[in-house]
């Protein structure tokens, strides 16, 4: 026996000197990865944190990991919206080139002239705008000047102005407002489904902190009954000892009480450990940094509101309908593949274009009188005319718009799978809710009759008419039914989240203005 004990007793020594060792090596990483170090002292002194579920959801808000890589996705597509508006923004087209040339002249112009060679001088100035309107219509505006000085001219310096307008107008691809704000328009449906994909994860992070939280209530109130049940073998160990020392009671009720005492000290420490993990679990949801998650205990304040729903399976379904962002995700990404189908039945249109010019010109050895003819309409230019590209085959376009129906025609399709889905888990959740409340009624009806029969057990068992395994095995059902009645309880709460997920309606029901808080991201992005 002293042999045994030796052996146990090294075994042991040997388990904490290794789980030492683990620990530091952990800490040592987690330290290294933060830049900082925690000494033992400061992690064993962890402090107390009482939160009540609302303050989980708010610390998760802000603090979430999950949340913050999720709110810059709406940003970036704000940001591509801008990009396809570009398209319309005209540029301002500026340009100065100042060049010099002599070239010779043939022998019998030498002998007429008498002149060996041209020299020529050239300064040229260019300003104007281009662009592109929603129509589709192609602009320029361009104003050019010029000076010429040079052997071959009349005056001493010759001034040219020149200010043309022309415009290319398509009449069948690209011609209209929806087909040349395509991309922008599908940019916005982006933009929205990226806000949508942001409120999803909100929500999902959301009610997996409910889960969390409420995984930490029932590790905790199951680890009171798991201690209750360890304080009752010991009071049966010590009642027993007491009877068997006075010879009222074999020495084997002493034994089967021992064995009672350690089989339940084991479970009081594993309910420890599912405390640590269930705690961990929550942490990670609502705290930004490593040191909150080292340094804090949580302990969960609020207890499971036992009201009884209404239950309206319709309401439910026109809830889901009008907010879930899986749903409206769907409904805009058809939306979008319709317009990027239309876009594409366009291009397989031939390209034919309006083209037409209309400029004045002015010529003059004075700038200023060359300036003023270049305003008057004694010299001026025009044009009108018509260009025409058609592609044989065109199997680029076609294939292009072929592509671009079926897609659309799939996301009819997936829009049609979400309002099945969604049908079903309406459907699911009402029915789990009225499922746990009968489980909570018959668990709490379980407890009560199991506290009566164990107090029956133990006036049978002073009466000498019962054992004390009999007492533990009415024991161990007593604190089952308590655990399964807390369980009941808690997979209520859960249930009547995940039936406000499943509507979409969670975040309005926890009074969170989704709205404000991304019209507020949007302006801090701005910062």
């Amino acid at each position: 026996m002293i042999g045994g004990e030796s052996v146990n007793k090294t075994t042991g020594v040997f388990f904490m000197i290794k789980k030492l060792i683990v620990s530091s090596v952990l800490f040592s990483c987690i330290s290294i990865a933060n830049g900082e170090f925690f000494s033992i002292q400061e992690i064993e002194q962890k402090q107390t944190q009482k939160l009540t579920l609302h303050q989980c959801l708010v610390m998760a808000l802000k603090n979430n990991v999950g949340i913050s890589i999720s709110e810059n996705n709406p940003l970036v597509a704000r940001w591509t919206v801008y990009t396809e508006k570009s398209i319309f923004d005209p540029d301002y087209i500026f340009s100065v080139q100042h060049g010099d040339s002599k070239q010779p002249l043939p022998s019998i112009t030498r002998l007429s002239t008498g002149l060996s060679a041209i020299e020529t001088e050239t300064l040229n100035f260019k300003s104007g705008l281009t662009g592109l309107v929603p129509f589709g219509t192609r602009y320029e505006l361009l104003y050019e000047d010029s000076k010429t000085e040079g052997t071959t001219t009349f005056f001493e310096s010759e001034y040219q102005g020149s200010l043309g307008f022309n415009i290319t107008q398509p009449l069948l691809k690209n011609l209209g407002v929806p087909v040349n704000t395509a991309r922008i328009r599908i940019s916005r449906i982006d933009k929205n489904i990226s806000i949508e994909e942001l409120r999803r994860v909100v929500i999902d992070t959301l009610v997996e902190v409910q889960n969390r939280y409420w995984d930490l209530v029932l590790a905790r109130k199951d680890l009171a009954v798991l201690q209750e049940r360890l304080d009752l073998a010991k009071t049966l160990l010590k009642d027993n000892t007491k009877k068997v020392d006075v010879g009222i009671l074999p020495p084997i009720e002493i034994t089967t009480a021992k064995a009672a005492v350690a089989s339940r000290e084991e479970a009081v420490i594993v309910g420890e450990q599912t405390i640590l993990d269930r705690e961990n679990e929550l942490k990670v949801l609502i705290y930004a940094d490593s040191q909150s998650i080292i340094k804090n205990t949580i302990v969960p304040t609020d207890d499971p509101n036992l009201t009884e729903p209404e239950l309206s399976f319709q309401k439910s379904l026109t809830l889901a309908f009008a907010n879930r962002p899986e749903y409206l995700i769907a409904k805009k990404r058809v939306e979008a593949q319709n317009i990027n189908a239309q876009f594409y039945r366009n291009q397989e249109l031939p390209d034919v274009n309006f083209v037409g010019e209309y400029s004045f010109n002015g010529l003059n050895g004075n700038y200023g009188n060359a300036l003023d003819k270049t305003f008057s309409e004694e010299t001026r230019d025009w044009f009108v005319g018509v260009e025409v590209d058609i592609p044989l085959g065109n199997r680029l376009q076609r294939s292009k718009y072929q592509t671009a129906r079926l897609e659309a025609k799939k996301q009819a399709l997936e829009l049609k799978r979400i309002e099945l889905e969604l049908v079903k888990q309406v459907d699911n959740a009402i029915a789990q809710i009225k499922t746990n409340l009968k489980r909570v009624n018959a668990t709490v009806a379980a407890t009560i009759l199991g506290q009566e029969a164990l107090d029956a057990e133990n006036r049978r068992f002073e009466s000498g008419a019962s054992t004390s395994l009999d007492v533990l095995q009415v024991q161990n059902n007593l604190s089952l039914n308590k655990i399964q009645e807390t369980k009941a309880t808690i997979d209520l709460m859960k249930s009547l989240f995940e039936l406000s997920r499943v509507e979409g309606d969670l975040l309005s029901e926890l009074s969170i203005d989704f709205e404000g808080y991304y019209e507020k991201l949007e302006a801090d992005s701005t910062k």
